[in-house]
């Protein structure tokens, strides 16, 4: 590591990966799909009024805020897979309805809509922009809300195992071999 000018003893970083995309408008069509992708998930909501709750997964102040830092860095290498669905599905529109009861499914809506930007990063996720989610955390996703990629899940477990400290982790965005893989480890 030091012949490639990285000090083994210094910082703790690991490497994440690197989302090339460059913006793009959000055309109507996309804005379109996604209006109908959350009317036809609420469709599937339970008549009931069965409320879903996310459990948030454990995490200290510095270890979310470290994980934020990661997935800012790469600048959305699992959200490309968002499209006009921005992985919403029934489970994540109960917890938000059950968070806020007296809205309905077209405020949802409105809610959502309002959050889109003039650009998103191509091919990505229609919420996602240069600077990450433009969602605030309770209308993303449960699976944004709790997914992390192999790269954020080695740091969290060396954190949680005491190697490194969270606060003082850097994080080094790299690009991806075709496939995505092979991921490079830090210390």
């Amino acid at each position: 590591m030091v012949a490639e000018g990285l000090d083994p003893n210094g910082p703790a970083w690991s490497v994440v990966p690197l989302n090339h995309a460059r913006s793009v408008a959000v055309g109507l069509p996309l804005i379109a799909d996604f209006r109908r992708h959350l009317r036809r998930t609420a469709e599937e909501l339970p008549l009931t009024g069965a409320a879903y709750r996310l459990e948030p997964a454990v995490a200290d102040g510095d270890e979310t805020a470290a994980l934020a830092r990661g997935c800012a860095t790469c600048r959305g290498w699992c959200c490309r897979r968002g499209g006009s669905h921005a992985f919403l599905d029934a489970r994540s529109l109960a917890r938000m309805l059950a968070m806020n009861p007296t809205l309905d499914v077209e405020d949802l809506e409105a809610r959502y809509v309002a959050h889109i930007g003039s650009t998103h990063l191509r091919g990505g996720c229609l919420f996602q922009g240069e600077r990450g989610c433009r969602l605030p955390r309770s209308l993303r996703s449960d699976t944004c809300n709790t997914w992390l990629c192999d790269d954020l899940d080695a740091a969290r477990q060396r954190w949680r195992a005491g190697a490194t400290d969270p606060a003082d982790h850097h994080f080094v965005p790299m690009p991806r071999m075709a496939g995505g893989a092979p991921s490079i480890g830090g210390h």
